[in-house]
């Protein structure tokens, strides 16, 4: 998966079919795709403090997030293989934009099912 990931990663024409086919449009550039360690817990982090002790002590995490802790959790309780696809949409401060979370759940969704097309092609 790792490698598809990469190689879609470089799929321009895809990355910005995600901007342009968006009805809410106020985008002007294509997504990224990251593949990247993700620091995940149970809680909601609240203070900055929190977020750069995370990033001093692990200096590759890209993002930090809470809402796939339980599923990950779960997976690797019954040593299932797991991966979590997710669009950053703030940068967990006071300068939230909620607005763009619709947009991100859309993106996410898009690389997913794309990944999956792609690996599943000849099943269909």
């Amino acid at each position: 998966m790792k490698e598809q990931l990469r190689d879609l990663s470089q799929d321009t024409v895809f990355l910005k079919s995600l901007v342009i086919s968006w009805p809410h449009n106020t985008l002007t550039s294509a997504p990224q795709i990251l593949i990247a360690p993700m620091a995940c817990g149970s809680s909601v982090i609240a203070t900055q403090a929190t977020v750069d002790d995370i990033a001093d002590k692990h200096r590759k995490v890209t993002a930090i997030e809470m809402e796939s802790y339980a599923v990950m959790a779960a997976a690797f309780s019954y040593d299932i293989p797991c991966a979590v696809i997710k669009s950053v949409c703030d940068l967990g401060n006071k300068h939230k934009a909620d607005e763009i979370q619709n947009y991100c759940a859309y993106s996410s969704a898009s690389v997913a099912i794309k990944l999956i097309i792609d690996k599943y092609h000849n099943l269909i």
